[in-house]
């Protein structure tokens, strides 16, 4: 049996993973071209901005207190006025051409896996399995799991940013690519465990281990060995929930530390660490160059137990759908509150009047902190107008849509559940301004929420109605389903006169009729003349079950009716 070149092998593996990473790519090309066509989306996504308004009327904001509806208060501008109307190209994503593909390939498997993401990950392991017994074995070989380890540190960074290069080619956020960063993480320390403990087993085995642990490079290694041992024991799901500063905090030192320990174990890595190492040296750079220090202003909205962040003055530079990570500069936070980031999607349109808005479920300790802070005795008594001022860095923007336009559709449904409602109002949001200017294809808009208590929607009245009063779309409507143990109430909350085009269902959403009505209205406003076939979106936001019963449907289409309609995409969030 002739000898395998350890380091050529590996590099062959990573040569391949590079042409599948190009694979996925090339799929995700075209719709890369569209958006490159599209001026709007080019210069948002990237940097929040300040920017200056062009339209005259009052800031729109979620007020828990209203009542009424403030139809008179809300600019009504109609399409193409200001300026001329552009509204992007649509471009099918792949899906469309391989509708059952797709259907299977989104197939749930478990609570935050498909059956796509499955069999991804078992070709990975399959492909680094191949990589380590072609020609080999682990125990009379042990270097060649060195050479896999090796081999995998950059893929493994690079999965790690939030500025995610991968994910930029590919259409897709670093937090949709969190699950395969976690497998590579831990078949990366596999590999560096089966490297090391071949290595003991030797040495031992030969009488020399006491010998070869005084040398330097074998000390490096287990520094090494440790820093990723620690990486995966505090990468666990009890940490990140339960103790979030502690698994911050290891992996801050312990990727560094791992990045100096493994060039001092073996030179021939320094190609592969310095490849990670500036990835995730432009990554920090590039998070300073979208982070800012600025102040907002918090309340509260108790039906839903949120709190809601408004900052008024940055009011551009994201696109619909993306999110912001999130530090409260506060000592009510707590002693290490203050140090911790969290996601939340933006639930506002880019280059509205209302500015950058936020809605942060209380749910763990530092979101009911947070809500305390919005509850304070200087909210309270101290006179501040408009709810508790607190500094805050925030980063981003991140994730969103990817290289999907959703002006460019025909129609779209949004489905929001519980506090999930903030992506959907954002996608609405940016719907309504591009179609007051003329620079939406969307004619057909429906936005459906999910809640358990129909008191969830007073705080909301306020905000739907100017949302259908601003809209200048053939049809758009807002259903709001209520399914908890209050479903027995009124269909209206008390003292609340529901807008026309507002309803409140005590049931839950058929989601077939809703899509099917959708469809219809579509194809019919098509036929007319109306409006190009460009397809349908659909949106969906909220727990998993949630999604996975919108996937369902979507994937029940009439084949016919979806190629008339032009194709009907699903986006999760």
């Amino acid at each position: 049996m002739s000898a395998v070149d350890n380091g050529e092998l590996v590099f062959h593996i990573d040569i391949f993973i590079l042409a599948a990473i190009g694979l996925f790519g090339a799929f995700a090309l075209p719709r890369i071209l569209g958006r490159l066509s599209c001026r709007e989306d080019l210069k948002n996504g990237f940097v929040f901005r300040s920017a200056p308004q062009t339209e005259d009327g009052p800031r729109r904001s979620y007020d828990s207190q209203a009542t009424e509806v403030p139809f008179g208060n809300v600019p009504t501008s109609q399409p193409g006025c200001g300026k001329a109307a552009s509204p992007p190209r649509h471009v099918p994503e792949w899906t469309t051409y391989a509708h059952r593909l797709s259907v299977i390939l989104r197939y749930p498997i478990a609570s935050k896996l498909s059956l796509g993401q499955a069999l991804l990950l078992v070709a990975y392991f399959a492909l680094l399995l191949y990589a380590e017994v072609y020609r080999a074995s682990a125990f009379k070989h042990p270097i060649r799991a060195g050479f896999v380890a090796m081999s995998q540190i950059p893929l493994v960074y690079a999965l790690a940013t939030k500025n995610n290069a991968i994910g930029i080619l590919i259409g897709q956020g670093y937090e949709k690519l969190n699950f395969f960063h976690q497998w590579a993480g831990i078949l990366l320390v596999l590999a560096a465990n089966v490297h090391a403990i071949g290595y003991i087993y030797k040495f031992v085995y030969a009488g020399r281990w006491v010998k070869e642990a005084q040398t330097a490079y074998i000390r490096w290694g287990i520094v090494a060995l440790v820093c990723l041992d620690i990486l995966l024991f505090f990468s666990t799901s009890i940490w990140r929930h339960k103790a979030y500063n502690i698994f911050f905090t290891s992996h801050a030192i312990a990727l560094i530390v791992f990045l100096i320990a493994v060039p001092l174990h073996q030179k021939e890595t320094i190609p592969y660490v310095a490849v990670a190492a500036g990835l995730y040296a432009g990554d920090l750079l590039l998070r300073a160059v979208k982070s800012r220090i600025t102040t907002a202003t918090l309340s509260r909205i108790p039906e839903l137990g949120l709190t809601k962040l408004e900052i008024p003055h940055i009011n551009a530079g994201w696109r619909a759908g993306q999110h912001v990570r999130l530090r409260i500069l506060s000592r009510q936070m707590g002693w290490f509150g203050w140090t911790e980031m969290h996601p939340y999607t933006i639930a506002a349109a880019s280059g509205g009047p209302q500015g950058l808005v936020v809605l942060a479920k209380k749910s763990g300790r530092w979101s009911k902190n947070l809500y305390k802070m919005a509850c304070s005795d200087s909210y309270e008594k101290g006179g501040l107008s408009g709810g508790q001022r607190v500094k805050v860095m925030i980063e981003g923007p991140y994730g969103g849509t990817g290289h999907c336009i959703p002006a460019s559709f025909s129609g779209a449904l949004m489905v929001g559940g519980g506090s999930g409602i903030t992506f959907p109002l954002a996608i609405v949001d940016d719907l309504l301004l591009r179609g007051a200017e003329g620079r939406s294809r969307v004619q057909t808009l429906h936005l459906v929420w999910v809640v358990q208590d129909s008191a969830c929607l007073t705080p909301f009245i306020a905000f739907f109605a100017a949302f259908l009063a601003r809209s200048t779309f053939n049809s758009f409507r807002v259903s709001i389903y209520y399914t908890g143990i209050r479903a027995n109430l009124p269909e209206a909350p008390p003292d609340c006169t529901l807008p026309e085009g507002l309803t409140l269902t005590p049931a839950r959403p058929d989601f077939a009729s809703i899509l099917d009505e959708i469809v219809d209205h579509t194809i019919s406003t098509r036929s007319e003349g109306k409006i190009e076939k460009g397809g349908v979106l659909v949106g969906v936001c909220g727990p998993v079950a949630l999604g996975q019963s919108v996937v369902r449907v979507v994937g029940k289409i009439d084949s016919k009716r979806r190629r008339e309609v032009g194709g009907v995409e699903v986006h999760e969030e």
